[in-house]
């Protein structure tokens, strides 16, 4: 399946069940003054606009751009009455943007599904002179029992998790990227989750068993009785650490 495709089926849960990005991130691109007050950031793989209603709502004005129309359709429902948000069509390699339009460009969750060099010489076509780039994951920690037995569930329950699952991707790809003109940060950004919110989480991914797989019963049962195991109070922590690279690519 071609990236830009992925997540067609798994749009309403997406919206609903992914984890927003952690204050310290958002904080951290505000007072370092990486992202200036008010400026235009064009947001790479916007899918269907998690990180572009924090970005909204801490001034800034943003352009969505996204190849997935499913996704692109939901962040436009809601939020096309927002006069400083536009949605565009667009790919990272392909943005449609005019030369010299944005000052920042950001990708949340996106990167590792992009051709990086063709990518990148798209970046510097629509940056203005001294335009930063922010890519930024929130990455699944491993620390805990539930996280462990949630990992173990994910390599026996899924299309092809081993293959895409974006820790597998070589950060070294990163450093390259930037030509090593980049600063790594980190917080941590827990999630606690009961069972309608686990079991959507996990059908928001894109190698999640569709409801067709004849392992599909099984593998929610088999979610379940992880769950019950080992939730507190009827929910259990989602350990999530938010990594952003902020850089210059000239």
């Amino acid at each position: 399946m071609k990236p830009t495709e992925r997540f067609t089926n798994r749009v309403e849960n997406y919206h609903r069940y992914r984890p927003t990005y952690s204050e310290e991130f958002l904080s951290d691109i505000q007072q370092t003054g990486a992202i200036p007050a008010k400026s235009k950031i064009a947001e790479i793989g916007s899918g269907t606009g998690i990180l572009t209603k924090q970005l909204l709502e801490a001034g800034w004005q943003v352009i969505g751009i996204e190849p997935n129309q499913a996704m692109r359709e939901m962040a436009e429902k809601q939020r096309n009455q927002q006069p400083a948000f536009r949605s565009i069509q667009g790919t990272a390699e392909a943005t449609t943007l005019e030369a010299k339009s944005v000052e920042t460009i950001i990708a949340a969750q996106a990167f590792h599904w992009f051709d990086t060099e063709a990518a990148r010489k798209e970046f510097l076509r629509i940056l203005k002179p001294e335009g930063k780039v922010v890519l930024v994951w929130n990455i699944r920690q491993h620390s805990t029992e539930f996280l462990k037995s949630y990992e173990d569930f994910l390599h026996h329950y899924s299309t092809d998790y081993s293959l895409v699952d974006h820790q597998q991707f070589d950060w070294k790809g990163v450093a390259h990227f930037f030509r090593n003109h980049f600063q790594r940060k980190e917080a941590a950004n827990p999630q606690m989750m009961g069972w309608p919110k686990l079991w959507g989480y996990y059908q928001s991914c894109s190698y999640a068993l569709p409801h067709t797989h004849n392992q599909y019963n099984e593998s929610k049962e088999a979610l379940k009785m992880t769950f019950d195991k080992h939730a507190y109070d009827g929910l259990v922590s989602m350990l999530y650490h938010t990594i952003w690279y902020i850089g210059s690519l000239d």
